[in-house]
Formats: C-alpha cells, sequence, structure tokens
C-alpha cells in the first residue's frame, strides 16, 4: 500500500510553500503493486489538502500541505486519526506529476533517505545528499480522474 504506511515521526515544514494545486481534487482509481483496486479522494482549501486512501475497504486520512525541500516540490502528509500509541512515524513525502493519462504518485524512498532521522534539519541534509540519486522516489502508483471536486 504506498500510502498506507507512514515512514517519518518528524515534518519537513510547518507551513505550505505555496498553495494546493486545485487540478489533483477530486477521486481518482488505480491498483496497488498487489493489484488491488485502490482510491484517492483529494480535496484542497487554500494551502490545504485533505486526502482519503482507500485500499480493499480500509481507508486511511491524511492532511497535507505543498513543501520545498533541497530544491524539491513535495506534498507533505500527516496522519490523521490513529492512536500515537500504534506508531511515532506519522508523516511521509510525495511527489505528484499530472499528465494526460492521470496522476502519478511518488514516495520518498527510505531505502535512500533514511527513516532515523530525528530532527528536520538531518532529515532535510539526507534529502540533499540524495537529491540525484535516481532511486530517491519508489515506482509510481498510478491513478486515473473519476470525478472533480
Amino acid at each position: 500500500m504506498i500510502l498506507a504506511g507512514c515512514d517519518y515521526e518528524i515534518p519537513l515544514s510547518q507551513t505550505a510553500a505555496s498553495p494546493a494545486n486545485p487540478a489533483l481534487a477530486g477521486t481518482w482509481s488505480g491498483q496497488s503493486a498487489e493489484g488491488k483496486t485502490v482510491s484517492l479522494e483529494i480535496k484542497t482549501a487554500g494551502p490545504d489538502y485533505s486526502v482519503v486512501y482507500t485500499e480493499g475497504g480500509d481507508a486511511l486520512t491524511f492532511k497535507g500541505f505543498e513543501i520545498k525541500a533541497a530544491g524539491l516540490n513535495l506534498i507533505q502528509m500527516e496522519l490523521q486519526g490513529t492512536d500515537s500509541s500504534d506508531s511515532k512515524n506519522k508523516y511521509l513525502f510525495a511527489k505528484c506529476e499530472l499528465t494526460p493519462e492521470g496522476l502519478s504518485v511518488y514516495r520518498l524512498n527510505v531505502e535512500v533517505v533514511s527513516a532515523r532521522c530525528q530532527t528536520t534539519a538531518e532529515l532535510l541534509n539526507d534529502i540533499t545528499v540524495h537529491r540525484q540519486n535516481p532511486r530517491l522516489f519508489s515506482e509510481p502508483l498510478k491513478f486515473t480522474k473519476s470525478t472533480q471536486q
């Protein structure tokens, strides 16, 4: 599940770098690497994204906003509504690309950027060091748009 778990304990930013992209709003459908049907319901308001990721009947809710880190445009997502004792990891970072075929979501690869970073500065430095690494992001999860917001 591409968005199922969060990889990082700390955020990269407390504030948005730009307004949310309204072209991302709507319902998107795709398939996971395991072949399960997945969907993203994205809502935008000002700088904020509200995302519900559903796979196999299980839904996770995220809140996020666009950030800049090491010259990269990313979306910082924070998992909502979970018991903090379940996991310390509640952040993930991704880049999104709109194409004529739909939406591609690339998640920051924890095999390249360590999830063990303890501070924002350490995490940002790790991204900067690996910025040119072709494996910086995971293989994309691809979606096609189902409906508008």
